[in-house]
């Protein structure tokens, strides 16, 4: 469990903490127009299955480590969706997007190579946007 619900322990947060805040149970990373936001583990993998809900609101313009994630086109700020990541060394890293109504979709990445160390997972918000995540799951591979 990355995120227990209640704080942001386990959590490096840059480049300030005031734009990270638990609401109900769920960690709400903010960013405004002329700078993000970035959340990183404390705890560093490198072969892993992330799995976490998220929502978006604003220009939702956030991402996973390299992936892109984007709302649901029905209800952009109300929708909770599922992602499952799987990275298992590589330069590739592959996930699955489960949004309610609209079914399961493939994600895919590349890095520019393999790190080949562990590295703490991070989620970026970008122009405006805030990203709610909540159930931040990981276990190694």
């Amino acid at each position: 469990l990355l995120f227990d619900g209640k704080t942001t322990d386990g959590w490096e947060i840059r480049p300030n903490k005031d734009r990270v805040a638990v609401r109900d149970g769920s960690l709400e990373v903010t960013a405004n127009a002329n700078e993000g936001t970035m959340i990183l583990s404390q705890k560093h993998f490198y072969k892993y299955e992330l799995r976490f809900e998220y929502r978006l609101a604003g220009e939702r313009n956030a991402s996973i480590d390299a992936m892109g994630l984007q709302g649901s086109p029905k209800e952009p700020a109300d929708v909770w969706n599922e992602v499952t990541v799987r990275y298992t060394g590589g330069i590739e890293i592959n996930g699955e997007l489960k949004e309610p109504g609209v079914g399961t979709t493939k994600m895919q990445c590349f890095l520019f190579k393999d790190l080949g160390v562990s590295r703490p997972t991070r989620f970026t918000v970008r122009q405006d946007t805030k990203l709610s995540l909540r159930n931040i799951r990981i276990r190694k591979l």
